[in-house]
């Protein structure tokens, strides 16, 4: 339920709400049963400020993926 809370806060570009959600330790990369996630809600919005606190936030899986790597990698045409 709090995933489906901060897919739409990252939606909206909400910062302070998403980053109340974030101690809660919701995780930005739950994929929905959609197969989206909070941060492919903030990349197709173009929140930046918010792909910057999830791959800045202890939550990253992978902290050695660049944001602008992962941005481009989300954004790109080619499956």
């Amino acid at each position: 339920m709090g995933s489906r809370y901060l897919f739409w806060a990252s939606i909206l570009g909400n910062v302070d709400l998403v980053e109340s959600l974030l101690q809660f330790n919701f995780s930005p990369f739950e994929v929905s049963y959609k197969g989206r996630s909070a941060v492919h809600a903030a990349t197709y919005n173009g929140h930046l400020p918010l792909l910057r606190l999830f791959f800045e936030s202890d939550m990253t899986i992978n902290k050695r993926t660049s944001l602008d790597k992962a941005i481009n990698m989300m954004t790109s045409e080619d499956p």
